[in-house]
């Protein structure tokens, strides 16, 4: 039987991956916008078709297909780490040339607002410090191991995972409705609105 969804033969999956320690690195917008300008890059090179998103506080949720899954996912989390490091490090004063104290102590910057030099010099700190020993390339950690890949086979488990994805702001009690949440395709789907991520929904809708 014809499936209701433009499928990829290769399979389309709903995967996570979650910033270290579960920061809440995406309450700052120039961050969340980092993942919004990969996402658009790599539609945009014809390496995935994407289905579904969301950008929450500190992971982000996708659907999509791919002929090469974990090449795209591993390009993704790659470019975005280095982005969101390079911001970082202009948020905390650091340069190049620059010596200054990384703090490793104090709490997560609170949400709905632009990092501080402080809240950008702590979060650093904990990049370094929880960074696996098998991470030699760089001083920092940015995003836990792994984006637990998982197929989607029906229909009614594709309708699921986007109904998850969409309905997770609200079930975390960051909005009161998911048409609320600025990073989320529940705008693609129902307000006919890209506001952040441009792609080609499914026939059926």
């Amino acid at each position: 039987m014809r499936s209701r969804y433009k499928i990829n033969e290769e399979g389309t999956y709903f995967v996570t991956s979650t910033i270290l320690n579960w920061t809440n690195l995406f309450y700052d917008k120039k961050f969340a916008n980092i993942i919004v300008e990969e996402l658009n890059f790599r539609i945009k090179k014809h390496e995935l078709q994407l289905f579904a998103y969301v950008i929450m506080p500190n992971h982000f949720h996708l659907i999509l297909s791919s002929d090469n899954i974990p090449g795209v996912m591993r390009r993704i989390k790659s470019y975005t780490a280095k982005k969101i490091i390079r911001e970082l490090e202009l948020s905390a004063g650091i340069s190049e040339d620059a010596n200054i104290n990384i703090s490793t102590t104090g709490k997560d910057f609170p949400g709905t607002r632009s990092l501080t030099l402080e809240d950008s010099r702590i979060i650093l700190g904990k990049f370094a410090m929880n960074k696996l020993s098998s991470k030699s390339a760089s001083k920092y950690q940015i995003w836990q191991e792994g984006y637990h890949p998982k197929m989607i086979l029906t229909d009614d488990e594709f309708g699921q995972k986007i109904n998850y994805i969409h309905n997770n702001p609200v079930k975390k009690g960051l909005v009161n409705q998911p048409e609320e949440w600025k990073y989320s395709s529940y705008r693609n789907y129902y307000c006919h609105d890209d506001l952040a991520i441009e792609f080609e929904l499914p026939y059926s809708y």
